[in-house]
């Protein structure tokens, strides 16, 4: 009789102990199952993350080539406005001589002439004419590289703009890659499967 309560107790502990384990168990496996979705949604966020570098590395490089398109097109243009500027220089001292060339002809013909009014108004009709002709085609140059210096400064504050964006897109893709290098240095945890008890 004694026996049988000693067996009864080890038994009804036996029980208990097999019934925590059971309940360890089916604590580890649900522990297991919410580890496991957090592993995958880490992964999906990793995977997520790799999506978005990898695009806003696409977007640097595109950006990239814009502003190098940019800076040729900026540097070609400054090319032209200083050859534009050049011819302009020559014409202007092209159009001084012409003026003193014309003046000079305009008193040569006045003595010439004697002081002949017909004549004398006539040529000055054909040189005051020349001389306009003259100054509106300054003027059409003079308007030409303005217009060019005006559209140079738009695109050199279009590169400007282009190359800020770059540099926050390079910034925003370092932080991104710093992030990713960390996860992957990191790596998932580990599970072992418990085995049957």
């Amino acid at each position: 009789s004694e026996l049988k309560g000693q067996y009864a107790v080890l038994d009804a502990e036996q029980r208990a102990e097999i019934n925590g384990l059971k309940q360890a168990q089916a604590d580890l496996r649900t522990e297991k199952a919410q580890l496991e979705s957090s592993v995958h949604m880490v992964r999906q966020a990793n995977m997520e993350s790799q999506r978005l570098v990898d695009g806003l590395r696409r977007n640097a490089d595109e950006n990239e080539r814009r502003t190098e398109r940019s800076r040729s097109l900026v540097q070609e243009w400054e090319r032209r406005s200083a050859l534009v500027a050049r011819q302009l220089q020559d014409e202007q001292k092209r159009v001084a001589e012409l003026s003193k060339e014309l003046q000079a002809s305009y008193e040569a013909t006045r003595v010439l002439q004697g002081g002949n009014p017909d004549k004398k108004s006539e040529l000055v009709g054909k040189l005051a004419n020349q001389l306009k002709e003259l100054q509106g085609w300054k003027g059409q140059v003079l308007q030409k590289v303005h217009d060019q210096q005006d559209m140079i400064e738009g695109m050199q504050l279009k590169y400007k703009r282009q190359l800020h964006y770059n540099r926050q897109l390079q910034e925003r893709l370092a932080q991104l890659g710093a992030g990713q290098d960390e996860l992957d240095r990191e790596g998932p945890p580990a599970f072992d499967s418990p085995g049957n008890v």
